[in-house]
Parts: structure tokens; sequence; C-alpha cells
């Protein structure tokens, strides 16, 4: 799975700037929020955002991490910041933790998956996303083997140099 992105057109903003503009996403219309971001600080963030576009798609990772979150205990929920700073060794990571766990997270996901898939307006990569967050059990359990076939290969190829290390110290002698 790849590591969410920060939006280059974000990327200037803090933690605290992306929660007041979701936020304000939540709240209000794209237009609205992009000529207020645009606006100098203090009233705004300073942007120079051209489209809505780049609003859009945090809007979208935004509503997804919000439809994941109301289906998990308040202590289990998860922060926009830790969303998106997520990458391949934070999933190994919850791979490895209690099933109990990753099963409660699994299942919200595929209601928020159901939900997604069945609203109006969802676009194909959307859709895209969903399958990849619903196979996240099939797809941990593939990088599990694959992990497990590369720990083999390494064991064989160490004792093969063993091997021929103890055979060329037996010809030398």
């Amino acid at each position: 799975m790849r590591k969410p992105q920060i939006q280059p057109a974000l990327a200037s903003l803090s933690g605290a700037d992306r929660l007041q503009l979701a936020e304000l996403l939540r709240h209000g219309e794209y237009e609205d929020v992009r000529a207020r971001v645009n606006q100098p600080r203090p009233e705004g963030f300073g942007l120079n955002l051209a489209s809505v576009k780049p609003l859009q798609t945090f809007y979208a990772k935004v509503g997804m991490l919000d439809l994941i979150n109301a289906r998990l205990p308040e202590s289990k929920k998860i922060s926009l910041s830790t969303f998106e700073s997520l990458a391949q060794c934070d999933i190994d990571f919850l791979i490895s933790a209690d099933p109990a766990v990753i099963a409660d997270a699994h299942g919200a996901i595929l209601n928020a998956t159901h939900k997604l898939a069945n609203s109006d307006g969802t676009t194909p990569a959307q859709l895209r996303t969903l399958q990849t967050l619903a196979d996240f059990p099939a797809r941990a359990e593939l990088r599990a083997e694959r992990h497990e076939i590369l720990l083999a290969r390494e064991d064989r190829a160490q004792a093969r140099e063993e091997r021929a290390a103890a055979k060329a110290e037996r010809d030398a002698q």
C-alpha cells in the first residue's frame, strides 16, 4: 500500500491549519473555502489555489477518515495527521497487532467502503481506493508471505556462503 501523499498545493499547511481546513470543508462550499484559504494570513492561509481540485481531493480524504472514525470507538479513532502519515512500516505494525483489533478496524473500513460505494457521486478513482481498503487483509497476507520467502532466500544464500567458505578452508589445508 502506498503512503498517502500530502497534496503539493496544501503542503505548506501546518497540522492545525489542515484541521481547520477540514472543518471549513465540512461546513462550506468549495469556492467559498478556496477564496478564504487564498487570503493572506491571518484571514486565510496564504495559499494560491487556482481551482477547487486540491480541496476536493483533501475533502475526499477527510470524508473517508470521518466514515472510518464513525465506526470506531472513541479510544481508537484515527487523527487526520496520523491518517496522512501512515507508511508501510505502520501498516506492517498494524498487521502484527492483535487480530481482534485488526478485525474491528477492518470491519469499520468495510462498512465505510460499502457506504461510499453506494453513495451518489463516487468516482472510479474513489472506487479503486475503496477496493484497496477492502482488500487490505488479503494484501497484508501476501506481503507477509513475500517477506517470509525473502527471509528464506537470504537464509539459503547465507548457508551457501558458509558452505563455500568451509570448503575453501578445507581445500586450503
